[in-house]
């Protein structure tokens, strides 16, 4: 692996000044990445989600070199389940942070009609307002799919201008949030490290954790940092430096969640290999085993520990040029279609 050094002027503490270009919204918050989205209130609306993103190819994309992408966003729930309580709720949480997240420059989200999940009480219970960036439509309201899908296409059209509007600027890393994950205990120490290093730069912490919330805030046991604040799956970021979000060992799932809590960025360490990948939000993979990455490699971003230096030295300037557009390896393999899971409550844990 090559080893990337620090090279940002130091503050008066004698701390790294990082910054890395980042992409302000109206809201305050700054995006890694400038997409337009295509997300369903249920899994029946799956393939025409897909069919009115899928038209937005390579060759369309050319007029608007400032928009990463349409992604379709689609899942395997919304339908057969109870209309309230938690499972309901978070859905719903985890669909509206994905459409407020500042990597999403709009979106349009798709409706059969007669889902559990009727989209019109989504947006009434999440606060969330039809606009020229965001768009609700019903297929049984529109002529069903060919005609929701040409609908879908049109309001996109209608939104890549102002996306494309959109520029990178030079910001701190305070405006950038970066989840953090670990499967394995290699990866748990690296984690802890990452953590370290990351809270040094003033970057803001979500942390992924299978016991969840509801205790009094302290010394996290297994990270070693002290949370503001405990929270659901899919629930906003706060204001807090640290927060501690629940959610099952599932990397593509608690991404999803991490997503909707606001991160711009995630890092996941590993013990085995994996190839797993994200839209929306770039995943970070990191490996914690010479195994793994002698293995795959070729699939995996950066090894635990470089020979020359520590984990805390390298990883902030590799993070810079993550969230500034550099590609993940992930990305360059145009995965992470298929991974987008909010958290199917009851099935896993």
């Amino acid at each position: 692996m090559e080893t990337i050094r620090a090279t940002k002027p130091l503050t008066a503490s004698g701390a790294m000044q990082y910054t890395f270009r980042g992409i302000p919204r109206q809201d305050g918050r700054v995006g890694t990445r400038n997409y337009l989205a295509v997300l369903i209130a249920s899994n029946c609306a799956a393939s025409a989600a897909r069919f009115a993103a899928e038209w937005f190819d390579e060759d369309r994309m050319a007029e608007w070199p400032q928009v990463d992408g349409v992604l379709p966003l689609v899942h395997d729930v919304g339908c057969g389940m109870e209309m309230t309580g938690e499972p309901m709720d978070l859905l719903r949480r985890t669909l509206s942070g994905t459409i407020r997240h500042p990597n999403i420059a709009g979106a349009v989200v798709l409706a059969l009609g007669c889902e559990r999940n009727n989209v019109r009480a989504f947006f009434k219970q999440e606060g969330l307002q039809e606009s020229r960036m965001l768009r609700a439509i019903v297929l049984q309201e529109s002529g069903g799919t060919a005609g929701a899908v040409q609908a879908a296409r049109e309001a996109l059209l209608e939104m890549l201008p102002v996306a494309n509007s959109q520029h990178r600027v030079e910001v701190p890393f305070s405006a950038l949030t970066v989840g953090l994950q670990h499967y394995g205990t290699g990866a748990e120490k690296a984690i802890r490290d990452a953590a370290q290093a990351l809270s040094e730069t003033g970057a803001r912490l979500i942390l992924a954790d299978s016991r969840g919330p509801g205790r009094e805030a302290g010394p996290h046991p297994v990270y070693g940092v002290s949370p503001g604040a405990y929270r659901r799956y899919g629930e906003l970021a706060g204001e807090e430096r640290v927060t501690v979000m629940q959610a099952p060992e599932n990397p593509v799932i608690a991404t999803t969640g991490q997503l909707a809590a606001g991160a711009s960025l995630v890092l996941a360490a590993f013990d085995h290999a994996t190839d797993v990948g994200a839209t929306a939000v770039p995943c970070i993979k990191l490996a914690t085993a010479e195994r793994s990455w002698s293995r795959v490699g070729m699939d995996m971003d950066m090894a635990s520990c470089a020979k020359e230096q520590a984990l805390r030295d390298v990883l902030p300037g590799m993070l810079e040029g993550y969230a500034s557009g550099q590609p993940t390896l992930a990305e360059k393999a145009a995965a992470g279609d298929a991974e987008f899971i909010p958290w199917p409550v009851g099935v896993l844990v």
